[in-house]
């Protein structure tokens, strides 16, 4: 009954013990999202573009989002994730990955291509995430295509 919490900007969701799954969705700028003994406040993040100099050595104090292969990007070496070696040798024209890695504490995630326009290309599906969700699926994918039609396949 939402309307009995409403005066003090609350909302008590119950889901009775025969259901095993719900989905709410909470929005707000000092939202609290409580439940049994885990609380939750989300926090709005900072987004700080930098070059791979400027954290040189201090990659795995962040999350990270690498963006070009090691061979122009030297932080995706810097996390492990690939050598410049190593991409020569496995990537083809017309190819480019989505990569989940461990960071330290952290995650990184490699968005790379052989070329600059197969990074391109595996931009716009991060970018679009929404219309390739159904197949983002593990901690790696292969995004192949066009920038204007990228195919998402598993690794």
């Amino acid at each position: 009954d939402p309307k009995s919490n409403g005066a003090s900007d609350q909302v008590v969701v119950e889901v009775p013990g025969d259901h095993v799954q719900a989905n709410v969705v909470i929005k707000g700028a000092t939202t609290t999202v409580s439940g049994g003994t885990t609380s939750y406040i989300p926090a709005d993040i900072d987004i700080n573009t930098r070059l791979d100099s400027e954290i040189a050595g201090s990659e795995a104090n962040y999350d990270l989002i690498l963006v070009g292969g090691p061979c122009a990007n030297n932080a995706v070496e810097a996390v492990g994730v690939i050598t410049c070696e190593d991409a020569r040798s496995q990537w083809s024209p017309g190819q480019a990955v989505l990569e989940m890695a461990a960071n330290g504490d952290n995650v990184a995630l490699l968005v790379a291509g052989y070329n600059a326009i197969d990074t391109r290309v595996a931009a716009k599906v991060i970018a679009n995430y929404k219309d390739y969700a159904t197949n983002l699926k593990g901690s790696m994918v292969k995004v192949s295509g066009t920038l204007s039609s990228p195919t998402v396949t598993a690794a």
